[in-house]
């Protein structure tokens, strides 16, 4: 919400965007369009030692921001959102790394944070665009176990039901759920 609020204006406050750039971010109808224009004109002013740098700090800012806004849309239940940053992140071969990533202290990644919000359209959209059902947070809770509590929802049970998902052995942390 902050990076599209303010990264324009700080990028155009240091006088930086040329008219055309301006003119394509005054016509995109995708504030994330808008945010990128500027980022990339920002990152062509900058001089790298080895030129292949800027295409990593491109991808690296490109996933992070996603991230970001995939975040948001599954805090705030817009699984249009949900889909739309997904589908970006598979244009830019980012989407199986980015998925599984923490996005807290607890290192919860998005599919967590899906099943603690009950909801099961973003679960279904995250497992089938690459995320790892068996991956664990800092409590080494998956995505279906999360803090035992929303196991039983209709995104918990999805996940449980995905192929190659990792059940807990009699004995170990975690099971008999």
């Amino acid at each position: 919400k902050q990076l599209l609020k303010y990264s324009a204006h700080a990028v155009a406050a240091l006088g930086r965007l040329s008219e055309v750039v301006r003119r394509q971010i005054a016509s995109s109808e995708e504030p994330l369009d808008a945010l990128f224009l500027c980022f990339e004109a920002e990152l062509e002013q900058k001089v790298f030692f080895y030129p292949d740098d800027a295409h990593a700090v491109r991808d690296i800012m490109h996933a992070f921001v996603l991230k970001r806004m995939l975040l948001d849309g599954i805090e705030a239940g817009d699984n249009g959102q949900i889909c739309r940053v997904v589908e970006r992140l598979q244009r830019a071969n980012l989407a199986h790394v980015t998925l599984n990533q923490p996005v807290n202290a607890a290192l919860d990644t998005p599919l967590h944070v899906a099943v603690r919000q009950r909801n099961a359209v973003a679960a279904r959209v995250l497992v089938d665009s690459g995320a790892s059902s068996t991956r664990q947070n800092l409590r080494g809770d998956t995505p279906c176990q999360y803090f035992m509590l929303p196991r039983s929802s209709k995104a918990a049970r999805l996940i449980r039901a995905t192929p190659g998902h990792a059940r807990p052995r009699a004995g170990e942390e975690g099971a008999g759920g």
